[in-house]
């Protein structure tokens, strides 16, 4: 889902510089890997190519006080 052509993604800025991707400074392009979405990315600014995931659950613990 390119953000350019009015998709809505969840990834709209560059990881490593945080630039707008949704013009012509990148893209982002999403898919699946079972239950969870990742997002490639490419930034024109810092020229980079980066990989996002948003999981579909994340399990953490708390550490003792």
């Amino acid at each position: 889902m390119d953000v350019r052509s009015g998709g809505n993604t969840d990834v709209r800025w560059c990881p490593t510089c945080g630039s707008d991707l949704s013009g012509p400074a990148g893209f982002v392009t999403e898919y699946w890997k079972a239950k969870d979405r990742w997002f490639l990315t490419w930034c024109s600014r810092c020229r980079t190519t980066t990989q996002v995931c948003l999981p579909h659950r994340i399990t953490a613990t708390e550490p003792e006080h």
